[in-house]
């Protein structure tokens, strides 16, 4: 499921294919497609060439030419508030340097932050970050399921590959209470189940986002994808 409590925007040629696409208003634009059943509590607006499976909406449809869309059904909707969590994090940063290589153990940590080119395994367990950081090139390996609980800022930039090594999205849980923009950068790659209630989500163009999101806002840029 892609989940947005608030709004959401698939950007030209981006691809959603899930369960269900969620929001209080969605817009796809110039040849995106939605594989998927979506509700939506207001409006809908589908551009040019965009391609969408069947409609929920309490709102209005707004086609432009050349659009497609499946069976519409008007009926009212409610998109829900997305549960919080509150949860205590430690006071001692984890620093992975530029072209280094390091192990983290479960546990309450203050900041996490990966330089470039550098490699992370994380064992499995649950984590307690302040905020999370990765910069380009960075390759983060988890070797079991994790659940990753971040207070403040995520931000995964370009190039970054996440890889678990333990199975499917499920076995990464992602939350954070941020409410910032989180960017997931260009070219980057990352299979979890994030929830994150009050921030905006953006996967910038190129990148691939394997798994559910649960988010206030979701951004879906340029030949992005969610599988």
């Amino acid at each position: 499921k892609v989940y947005a409590a608030g709004n959401m925007v698939l950007y030209d040629r981006a691809s959603v294919s899930a369960d269900e696409v969620v929001g209080k208003t969605v817009e796809v634009c110039a040849g995106a497609r939605v594989l998927a059943q979506m509700t939506v509590e207001g409006d809908v607006s589908l551009r040019s060439q965009s391609n969408v499976e069947e409609i929920t909406l309490g709102g209005n449809l707004s086609v432009q030419d050349g659009a497609l869309h499946g069976k519409v059904e008007y009926r009212d909707v409610r998109v829900a508030d997305i549960p919080v969590n509150y949860f205590v994090t430690g006071i001692t940063d984890f620093i992975v340097d530029v072209d280094d290589y390091a192990s983290i153990s479960s546990g309450a940590y203050k900041d996490f932050h990966a330089y470039a080119n550098s490699e992370i395994h994380f064992e499995e367990g649950e984590y307690y970050f302040d905020s999370f950081v990765i910069e380009p090139d960075v390759k983060v390996y988890f070797d079991g399921p994790v659940r990753l609980w971040v207070q403040n800022g995520i931000s995964i930039a370009d190039r970054a590959n996440l890889y678990n090594s333990s199975g499917g999205a499920e076995n990464v849980f992602l939350y954070t209470n941020t409410a910032d923009l989180m960017y997931f950068g260009v070219y980057s790659d990352f299979a979890s189940i994030l929830v994150a209630p009050f921030a905006s989500v953006s996967l910038a163009p190129q990148s691939r986002w394997e798994g559910l999101i649960w988010a206030n806002n979701i951004y879906v840029q340029a030949d992005a994808v969610i599988e």
